[in-house]
């Protein structure tokens, strides 16, 4: 079923005057987007959605597989995809950031997400 679209800002996305919809693998993919960008319990109508970003993810000493556990427990919530299939993490010692590059199986085919 279509979901309205969400543009890079996280905003409703529209055209000539009328909302945007995804569907489809897209659809699937804006889901991740979300759920990666929404922290562990701000969601009051299911506080397991999201990532635990204090608690795991910028925790001092957390390691890779901790992390990369918790990237795959969220995208497993995700209706629509079947498997996170892989979650490459990049660490820029510079700036202190991190990133990861997480392959997702969808009914629909393979989608490659990028998480900031």
């Amino acid at each position: 079923m279509p979901q309205l679209k969400l543009d890079d800002t996280g905003d409703l996305a529209y055209e000539n005057g009328q909302l945007l919809t995804v569907d489809g693998i897209d659809e699937v993919v804006q889901a991740c987007g979300v759920a990666y960008d929404t922290r562990l319990g701000e969601w009051a109508y299911d506080t397991e959605a999201g990532v635990a970003f204090l608690e795991i993810i910028r925790r001092p000493g957390a390691t890779d597989q901790e992390i990369i556990a918790e990237l795959r427990r969220v995208g497993s919530r995700i209706p629509g995809v079947d498997e996170v299939r892989e979650v490459v993490l990049t660490r820029e010692s510079t700036t202190r950031e991190l990133t990861a590059d997480i392959t997702i199986a969808t009914v629909f085919g393979v989608a490659q997400i990028q998480v900031p």
